[in-house]
């Protein structure tokens, strides 16, 4: 700190500024903190606007067919409300955007879309889809397993059965390594 501080009384314009932005950022840091502590400043960020739902409206006008555009739209739908009508839009986009670059993350906003649109069982294999594309193959295993017990649509039980097969070569495969 010291450092910092001697090298504002030098004639080198380039370290007083660096010392400047240094002492400047510890000191609003600081500021923050202890805003946020003492209640004056909220501990979580501010929720999305309308108009950034907007934005990602329009850029998916523009490319509409980009995965990453209907990820990220669908993630500002579910972020802004818990209403079961944008959860229904959101699995349409997610749905869409994991059949042309399947991604963790799509499959963790779908399980949250399914779990708001009150859908269980497909919220739960959204879930195990996500788990196993992290390489969590026991929760995935326990996911599937809740899921097949609340499925009554015969396309989600279909889903079920596959990933359930490709968890179970998967870890047969690593306890077989081991």
């Amino acid at each position: 700190f010291r450092r910092v501080l001697f090298r504002s009384n030098t004639d080198d314009l380039f370290a007083k500024y660096l010392s400047f932005g240094l002492i400047m950022g510890i000191i609003l840091q600081a500021i923050l903190n202890i805003c946020v502590v003492i209640g004056l400043v909220p501990v979580t960020g501010v929720t999305l606007s309308p108009s950034s739902i907007a934005m990602y409206e329009k850029a998916l006008q523009l490319l509409p067919e980009t995965a990453l555009l209907q990820l990220s739209l669908a993630h500002a739908l579910l972020e802004s409300s818990e209403e079961k009508n944008t959860a229904s839009r959101a699995i349409g986009l997610l749905q869409k955007a994991q059949i042309k670059q399947p991604t963790p993350l799509g499959w963790q906003l779908l399980a949250r879309a399914y779990d708001i649109a009150g859908n269980r069982a497909a919220s739960l294999y959204a879930a195990a889809e996500f788990s196993y594309s992290i390489g969590n193959l026991y929760a995935a295993e326990k996911q599937l397993q809740q899921a097949e017990k609340l499925s009554k649509d015969n396309a989600i039980k279909l889903k079920i059965k596959d990933l359930q097969e490709r968890v179970k070569e998967e870890i047969a495969e690593n306890e077989a390594v081991y």
